[in-house]
């Protein structure tokens, strides 16, 4: 029965244990951990290691994993990493999953300050991690403050006077500008923003000249880089990889032979033959995905995409019915707002007309005790009328009798005109009163309709050859994205009057003077590019 070794390897949002046979190759590791982890593109990815001599490395593929590290006794320790950047991540990145996992190691090194990036990206940046964050925890109605180191470098925040309660309020605000957006979409955009850094996707590596004048070596998906030793932003010289014929290393000597016949061959010295190692790894996986990148693509690339285009499709079409519910969500709260203020302007109408009417009722009531008692002074009036006949009956009495009644007789029959015409009078405003009653409760019962209506409603390594390439350096999504460029000038402007230019590191000044005279990576890229092979060989030289 064959032996086994266990093995544990780390990713981000896990830790995978399992055996595999001690014989097992560094790329059957790889393929296992890969397709564990829904990886299909595993050809980015890399696992590193602690060797023997405790020393960080990525293993080869046609090693036994057993001879990478020392210890014999407990499982085997491995990190999931991203090891090879393609030259446009946003759009040459097919398969979500290998999103995921660039944004997991681009994100960490750029918070960590490995990566260099600027306060007004850093802003923006930390915005989409936020989304891609709040997604994968899921919705929570408790407000939790950021922890904001988790978003930001210590460079950044050191240098700008505001609290982290500032910081997350700017973070938040940029947030809020693309809240819609999907976790896959803000994966994509963090990615599209960071390949713009000019650190981004290089790894680099201390070496010296014949001089012995030291130097950065910094491989990417274009070719190799060589920067001064105090400035990692801006390369001095480029050799791109369809202009490399072969790579090769003697202990710590590495050299590098060009295609071109009359080349010169580049010679540099790194620290130690581990080193060369890794740079020969490093540049030969590099060179061997830029040429595939340059060939039709593969049936299983082709495969990949075609479904990674229907999925999409499916998420359009989802993330358009999902806007599309929202938007009618969103009209539907706004109507219901609307009834409820119109209900709300509709009772208090109804409370004044109930008011009003209470006060008219109140009046009626009034008018028709004062119209009893009219009448009760109509039936005194009757009674002095009978008294007066009886008073006429009797006037053949006496004169003085007479004359004594008819005073009297007048004076009654002034009193009962007067409370006629004073009885006219009231019956007059009561009938004025009862109009007004009837149509105020014709108001009151149509208010109630509508009221009710309204309710309802609510070693060495032969490159392959590149040739006839025609290179096209990208733009950054600064000089293509005029929305993108405005976000960034303005938080820029937002930050500079908080700044404190007594924090500034040197390579902050570097970034600004790069920023002064108007060039970013691609246009360094391009400038230093210029002239042949051999007159780049002797401006290395030089240095």
């Amino acid at each position: 029965m064959p032996k086994l070794v266990p093995v544990s390897v780390l990713t981000k949002d896990a830790q995978l244990d399992f055996t595999l046979k001690r014989k097992a190759s560094g790329a059957q590791l790889v393929s296992k951990v890969c397709t564990a982890l829904g990886i299909r593109e595993m050809w980015y990815f890399g696992l590193q290691c602690v060797d023997h001599k405790n020393r960080i490395t990525w293993p080869r593929a046609d090693k036994k994993i057993t001879t990478m590290q020392k210890n014999k006794d407990g499982p085997l320790h491995f990190d999931v990493k991203v090891k090879y950047y393609p030259e446009d991540p946003s759009t040459e990145l097919i398969d979500e999953t290998t999103r995921l996992y660039f944004y997991y190691d681009v994100k960490d090194d750029i918070v960590s300050g490995k990566i260099y990036c600027p306060a007004e990206t850093a802003v923006l940046l930390a915005s989409y991690q936020y989304l891609i964050r709040n997604e994968a925890n899921g919705p929570s109605t408790v407000k939790k403050p950021l922890n904001i180191s988790k978003y930001l470098s210590a460079n950044v925040r050191e240098q700008y006077n505001l609290t982290d309660e500032e910081w997350e309020a700017k973070v938040l605000n940029c947030a809020s500008a693309h809240k819609n957006m999907s976790k896959d979409d803000a994966v994509k955009e963090y990615l599209r923003i960071a390949q713009d850094l000019e650190m981004f996707g290089v790894t680099f590596f201390k070496i010296k000249n014949e001089k012995k004048t030291d130097l950065w070596l910094g491989i990417d998906a274009l070719g190799l880089n060589i920067y001064e030793y105090d400035n990692q932003l801006a390369p001095k010289v480029t050799f791109p990889w369809n202009e490399i014929q072969k790579l090769s290393y003697s202990r710590n000597k590495f050299f590098v032979k060009p295609v071109e016949a009359s080349g010169k061959v580049l010679v540099f010295y790194t620290d130690c033959t581990h080193t060369s190692k890794l740079i020969l790894n490093l540049s030969t996986g590099n060179h061997k995905l830029y040429a595939i990148r340059r060939q039709p693509d593969s049936i299983e690339v082709q495969q990949m995409k075609v479904k990674a285009k229907e999925r999409q499709t499916i998420r359009d079409a989802e993330r358009e019915k999902l806007r599309a519910e929202q938007e009618a969500r969103e009209v539907m709260e706004k109507r219901l707002q609307d009834m409820q203020r119109l209900m709300q302007e509709n009772e208090e109408a109804f409370a004044r007309t109930q008011t009003v009417l209470e006060q008219y009722e109140c009046k009626v009531n009034e008018l028709n005790a004062q119209l009893e008692e009219e009448k009760n002074a109509r039936k005194q009036l009757e009674s002095l009328q009978c008294y007066l006949e009886e008073a006429n009956r009797k006037l053949g009495l006496s004169m003085e009798e007479r004359q004594r009644l008819a005073q009297e007789r007048d004076e009654i029959e002034a009193r009962i005109h007067e409370q006629n015409q004073l009885l006219q009078e009231r019956e007059e405003e009561k009938r004025q009163f009862e109009a007004e009653l009837a149509r105020v409760r014709a108001m009151h019962e149509a208010d109630m309709d509508h009221y009710s209506e309204q309710k309802q409603e609510s070693d060495e390594c032969e490159l392959e050859a590149v040739n006839n390439v025609d290179e096209d350096l990208r733009q950054s999504k600064q000089d293509t994205d005029e929305d993108h460029a405005t976000r960034l000038k303005l938080l820029r402007q937002d930050l500079s009057s908080v700044r404190n230019p007594n924090k500034m590191q040197a390579i902050d000044i570097q970034y600004e003077d790069i920023v002064s005279k108007g060039m970013d990576k691609y246009r360094t890229l391009r400038a230093i590019r210029e002239g042949n092979t051999k007159k780049r060989v002797d401006q290395f030289e030089s240095m």
